[in-house]
């Protein structure tokens, strides 16, 4: 078979022709999302890629797919996600949460969550309005912390171990873009396999709400692939520091009264 390709000059005004952007997505990913029931039923096959995408109200494969992946809490035995903008959508966050609950009280599986620290956001000493972009950020992965710590204190149990690790990249003279999904799913030790989602999305509100954005998520039983993509988170966190006083920015903003009042207005 011929292998399907996007090639076109877009002459589109996006946002004043919403309705011709979208007859365009769909013509230029129909080659990728045709039906292929015969080949994906093979079971000699032991990798898989599914394509989703993400347009406002208009294609929402990529939240259906994400909030799938998110939610997996009985499934998971490692769940992963990385964003350099921490802003996740409400829809996400709330989806984490419940996952990371019913880890913590089985005792079973953990969730890790990288971002970019202040320093390493591309944002970082901005001018203008765009200065209050990473002490933003850095407000909502607390808030985040807390909703988490939460979870655990509502146990009442102290001898129960967190399962949770709130990686930040920090690293001098870098800036940190990366995003993703990794999940592990080993409870059957016959059959374990590894999902990772890969694409544009950062999960935040735009990413739902007002961008245009694409993913591809990789399903895998290949026991090679599986260990590069543990390699791959590892390297993402290879600098990465837990302890926020170890970077804290002596001018930080992301507590201050006037970034607690924008947070409630610019999700």
């Amino acid at each position: 078979n011929e292998a399907a390709s996007i090639q076109h000059e877009i002459q589109i005004n996006v946002e004043e022709d919403t309705d011709s952007w979208f007859d365009f997505i769909c013509k230029q990913i129909a080659p990728f999302t045709a039906s292929n029931k015969q080949q994906f039923l093979n079971d000699d096959k032991d990798t898989y890629v599914v394509l989703s995408a993400q347009m406002m109200n208009k294609i929402n494969t990529d939240y259906a797919m994400t909030s799938y992946l998110l939610g997996m809490k009985q499934q998971a035995t490692a769940m992963k996600i990385a964003t350099a903008y921490f802003n996740l959508a409400h829809q996400y966050e709330q989806a984490l949460l419940s996952s990371y609950r019913a880890m913590f009280e089985s005792q079973c599986g953990s969730l890790q969550v990288l971002t970019a620290s202040e320093q390493c956001n591309s944002f970082y000493q901005a001018s203008g309005l765009a200065g209050y972009v990473t002490p933003l950020y850095e407000h909502f992965a607390r808030q985040f912390e807390q909703q988490i710590e939460q979870i655990r204190v509502k146990s009442k149990t102290e001898s129960m171990q967190s399962l949770f690790t709130f990686h930040r990249y920090c690293r001098p003279n870098w800036t940190y873009h990366g995003k993703g999904i990794w999940i592990d799913v080993e409870h059957d030790q016959n059959e374990p396999f590894s999902l990772s989602m890969v694409g544009s999305s950062n999960y935040g509100q735009r990413s739902v709400h007002r961008d245009t954005e694409m993913n591809v998520t990789i399903v895998t039983k290949n026991a090679s692939l599986r260990s590069k993509l543990k390699q791959e988170w590892n390297d993402l966190t290879k600098y990465t520091n837990q302890k926020m006083d170890e970077i804290k920015n002596p001018n930080e903003q992301s507590n201050s009264f006037f970034i607690r009042c924008m947070s409630g207005l610019v999700r």
